[in-house]
């Protein structure tokens, strides 16, 4: 759906045991193989923010460690208090949902989509419309919207068109902005904008 927040697959190695070694790749973990858990463990607490993050990631997954959340997300927050992006998404998408913790989540938002994260952009455009919002909060929501897309978010730009296409979310109707977002969509490479366009395209003709 047009408002789907994403997320991959679960490590396939969720539930090992604390004491088996972990495998990282880039900023993935992959199974428990060949790096000692609790060595991340310690340099996490050191203070070396790429552990904290891999750290939370376990935590989070239950992979070579116990399933632990509320653990998640503290680690989460230190890595991203130290400027780690996606750590800085991570902990926004752990608290948007949370009875309290929406404003923290929006803040993190904006740290992550200032840092050139496009689903933090994505999201935390999205956040920011609602019929309800004001005038101001709906112009950075799509400021931030349309910067995913210009940075090559295939799936915002088809978001654009839909919100601009149905009026959804506080936005005005306009078909021909949805169709040059759709056009964006296509110029990307997102099938799914390709396939709309061509539909909007159908029905206005060379009204836009």
């Amino acid at each position: 759906t047009v408002f789907a927040l994403g997320g991959g697959a679960g490590p396939a190695s969720a539930g090992a045991s604390s004491n088996q070694p972990l495998k990282l790749k880039a900023d993935g973990v992959h199974s428990c193989e060949t790096i000692d858990a609790g060595s991340l463990k310690r340099r996490a607490r050191d203070g070396n923010v790429r552990a904290q993050f891999m750290l939370a990631k376990l935590f989070q997954h239950g992979l070579c460690v116990e399933r632990d959340q509320v653990a998640a997300l503290g680690w989460f927050r230190r890595a991203a208090d130290e400027g780690h992006v996606e750590a800085t998404f991570q902990a926004a998408m752990q608290l948007i949902n949370s009875a309290d913790g929406e404003e923290t989540a929006i803040t993190y938002l904006h740290k992550a989509a200032e840092g050139g994260h496009l689903m933090a952009q994505h999201v935390l455009g999205l956040a920011l419309l609602s019929p309800e919002a004001t005038i101001a909060s709906r112009h950075q929501g799509l400021y931030w919207l349309g910067s995913a897309a210009s940075s090559g978010s295939g799936f915002t730009a088809l978001s654009l068109g839909m919100l601009h296409e149905r009026g959804l979310r506080g936005v005005p109707k306009n078909v021909c902005l949805a169709m040059d977002w759709y056009e964006a969509g296509v110029l990307i490479g997102d099938s799914d904008s390709k396939h709309h366009y061509k539909r909007l395209a159908a029905i206005v003709g060379d009204d836009c």
